[in-house]
């Protein structure tokens, strides 16, 4: 029978931990990032009476983009945090995690 590796178990948990502390500081940059121009939306739909279908025209859904993608590498690094069954699923889902990240942190 195989025996479980505590120290392979470890550097899997440590290096999920790692990838959605970095996930969630990006979110948290880009959100702060983001409250800028959703305020003077929502300043200009509340302030000047505009009709919400027409102030959504004004909305740059660009600036959206990135702070999803970063959500979605939280999500998906808590689950493989949370992962305890499948050690090699987890082995090979860690560098797919690690580049999706990397490409939204950039």
């Amino acid at each position: 029978m195989h025996e479980r590796n505590p120290a392979a178990s470890r550097a899997l948990f440590w290096a999920a931990l790692a990838l959605l502390a970095l996930s969630v500081y990006g979110l948290a940059t880009r959100l702060d990032a983001m409250i800028g121009p959703l305020r003077m939306f929502v300043n200009m739909a509340a302030g000047e009476h505009i009709p919400l279908s027409r102030a959504l025209r004004y909305v740059e859904w660009d600036i959206l983009l990135p702070p999803l993608h970063l959500l979605l590498c939280a999500v998906l690094s808590a689950a493989l945090l949370f992962a305890r069954r499948g050690r090699r699923s987890c082995a090979v889902m860690l560098p797919l995690l690690a580049g999706a990240l990397a490409t939204g942190l950039l």
